[in-house]
């Protein structure tokens, strides 16, 4: 719970703005507080996560309306969509003529008040101050049947004040595009409103130490008086009141949109975590060669206890990947047919030449995409290679240690789903590029050290009913 409350922005608004049905716009603490964000720029970033219906795009409309009436500055209100992008829009130009300070600014361009109030429609509106300068505020959607075409159309906007409606239903490439709209100027503000339905970027920020955050649920919203317990009561009986209500992001094991949840968990990561580990018994190494772009090639030491990262580096250059990997098997005496290489694409390369050298003369190269390991009947529940290695990871990190190292958190963007014909598929890569996601590079060297011909390898068995509960639809 928070107090906040500003008398001289409250009064502003009371004395300037009115609702519907025409009585004062009178804010309550938390409007006051988003008010204020955007009205005085208290933050460089905010992100506001308030119940539904709490009055923020209204709020945020109001204080876009003072704000450019008084400063000759551009402001973009961004939305996923044409008709949500419009909701803050339609709220601005229905206050503009609210009194004449902000009315005797604004630019009707020919056309009369009640027109431009009626229809509500505009997508750009102008103050003209006393000095001549323009304050602007116009909308763009993130709408649009193919993203490349809507990011390079979101890319060339731009403006150093951005207000985001409904954050979390923005995909993570738009997003960053959003982000690139802020240009390269030193004093930039960027609000993010909305309610959090995904673990997406929204997520992300909402964890950065950078963003100052407003957290309104329903106990707030109570105390301020907007909503009853009558209604509090209502609405968990609905859908979603966790997240429309209780403000609370899905977790990490929800399904995602598209079906997938999470491989591994961000509290079994932080589980497993030392601060330095000795891996022993025997030695695998995992190798996983990058392009170029903004991957990293990878090589991770594996013993039966724990794993470490010995190497993780944007190099593409494949002689390099190839010496590092020879080094480091004669470093730690890694047998060669306990070196997993990945051979697709640019790994060929680097597989070819350490499958050349005496250390490595016995290395494996892994095509995840080939079939998993078939039972004496010839059934599987993997749906590849790739399923396998990563479910065998999951089994072993369940029990075992890793050192600490930026890296392994892209473990957590690893995704399985349960197919229809029962078998566990990892999302592809080519689905986590167009959600914004890299390749789990740290997460797929480690999944290589799990390749073997027959299978699962240094794994302890699993508890009862374990894939039963944490794979429904998986073993029967």
């Amino acid at each position: 719970m928070f107090n906040y409350h500003n008398p001289q922005t409250w009064e502003l608004v009371r004395s300037r703005y009115k609702l519907a049905d025409g009585q004062p716009f009178e804010m309550t603490d938390g409007q006051n507080l988003i008010f204020d964000c955007i009205f005085c720029r208290l933050f460089p970033r905010v992100e506001a996560i308030t119940l539904t219906q709490y009055g923020k795009s209204h709020t945020a409309a109001v204080a876009l309306v003072e704000r450019c009436s008084n400063f000759a500055e551009r402001w973009c209100i961004v939305a996923g969509s044409d008709k949500k992008a419009k909701i803050i829009m339609g709220y601005a130009i229905q206050h503009i003529f609210d009194n004449e300070y902000t009315a005797a600014k604004f630019e009707t361009e020919g056309e009369s008040r009640k027109r431009i109030q009626r229809e509500r429609s505009k997508n750009r509106i102008n103050f003209r101050l006393a000095d001549g300068r323009l304050g602007e505020l116009f909308i763009v959607s993130a709408q649009g049947q193919r993203r490349t075409n809507v990011l390079d159309a979101i890319m060339g906007f731009g403006s150093p004040n951005i207000v985001v409606d409904e954050s979390s239903l923005i995909d993570d490439i738009i997003y960053a595009g959003i982000k690139r709209m802020l240009g390269g100027s030193n004093d930039t503000f960027l609000l993010e409103l909305g309610n959090p339905f995904y673990r997406n970027h929204f997520l992300r920020t909402w964890r950065s130490e950078k963003y100052y955050k407003i957290f309104i649920d329903w106990q707030q919203a109570l105390q301020e008086g907007r909503i009853t317990k009558e209604r509090v009561e209502e609405a968990r009986a609905e859908a979603m009141f966790d997240v429309l209500y209780e403000c609370q992001f899905p977790p990490e094991e929800a399904l995602d949109k598209y079906g997938y949840r999470s491989l591994i968990l961000e509290k079994d990561l932080d589980r497993s975590y030392r601060k330095q580990v000795m891996p022993i018994g025997r030695l695998r190494l995992g190798v996983d060669p990058a392009g170029e772009g903004q991957n990293y090639s990878v090589i991770v030491l594996r013993g039966s206890n724990a794993a470490k990262i010995l190497y993780r580096e944007h190099e593409p250059d494949t002689t390099v990947v190839a010496a590092k990997a020879v080094g480091f098997i004669r470093d730690f005496g890694v047998k060669g047919e306990d070196v997993a290489i990945d051979k697709v694409g640019l790994g060929k390369g680097v597989y070819d030449m350490v499958a050349n050298t005496k250390e490595g003369r016995n290395c494996v190269g892994v095509a995840a995409g080939e079939t998993a390991t078939l039972t004496p009947v010839g059934k599987t529940r993997y749906f590849n290679k790739r399923a396998e290695m990563y479910d065998n990871t999951r089994a072993w990190l369940r029990v075992s240690e890793i050192e600490r190292n930026d890296g392994w958190e892209d473990l957590l963007d690893v995704r399985y789903k349960i197919r229809s014909d029962r078998m566990m598929q990892i999302q592809p890569k080519e689905e986590m590029r167009k959600e914004g996601k890299e390749s789990p590079d740290c997460g797929d060297a480690l999944s290589l050290t799990f390749y073997t011909p027959e299978g699962a390898n240094d794994i302890p068995p699993p508890p009862p009913n374990d894939y039963r509960e944490l794979y429904p639809g998986v073993g029967g």
